[in-house]
């Protein structure tokens, strides 16, 4: 079954981050600390700014608190553990290529990664520990900015052990890159092992 969603975000917001500029939520108090609970974000990004590499949130990092007492700490991903992700929604009409202003994602072990140029109602759906940032403006921009929107997702299992994921099966299988790519060549040799060491029908 699919998981349901929830729009709290229980982790402050990075100020490199891609969704900087201004949450459009509120902030909440647990035990005397104060966290940014902003499921919305919005960005303006001009020729100019800076923007650093970071992740939305990784369930592994967060400080104490009433979730973590909870699920614990844990790998964004493993089954039975709420699923942390973001969906970036790119807004300005018209953004021509070289202008820049692209998404950039990396694969820290391989040190490759992949980039997203910004297109009028675009939508990036990504689990929140991976590593991106958002790369400047360039001068060809002048003052016009480069407009988004980023919604902070958590989808929670609705079953134990079940695996919530941001894939459908109707899109056809995720291409994967660099780490992810040996990791998935990896499942896929010993799926294909296990089947030839079943018995014949």
């Amino acid at each position: 079954p699919p998981a349901s969603r929830h729009g709290v975000h229980p982790e402050g917001t990075d100020a490199d981050s891609e969704d900087s500029d201004g949450g459009l939520g509120a902030s909440c108090t647990e035990e005397g600390r104060t966290f940014d609970c902003s499921s919305m974000l919005a960005n303006a990004a001009t020729h100019g700014d800076k923007f650093g590499w970071h992740q939305d949130a990784d369930p592994m990092t967060f400080p104490p608190s009433l979730f973590t007492s909870k699920y614990g700490w844990y790998a964004n991903r493993e089954p039975g553990k709420p699923l942390f992700v973001s969906l970036i929604l790119y807004l300005n009409n018209s953004w021509p290529k070289e202008w820049d202003a692209e998404t950039l994602f990396l694969d820290v072990p391989s040190d490759t990664g992949i980039l997203v140029r910004p297109k009028a109602y675009r939508a990036v759906l990504m689990d929140q520990d991976v590593l991106h940032r958002l790369s400047q403006p360039s001068h060809h921009a002048g003052r016009h900015p480069r407009y988004s929107l980023v919604w902070k997702l958590v989808m929670l299992p609705r079953s134990p052990g079940q695996q919530c994921c941001i894939a459908r099966a109707e899109w056809g299988p995720p291409t994967c890159f660099g780490s992810s790519a040996k990791a998935d060549a990896v499942v896929r040799q010993m799926a294909r092992k296990r089947k030839a060491a079943e018995p014949a029908q």
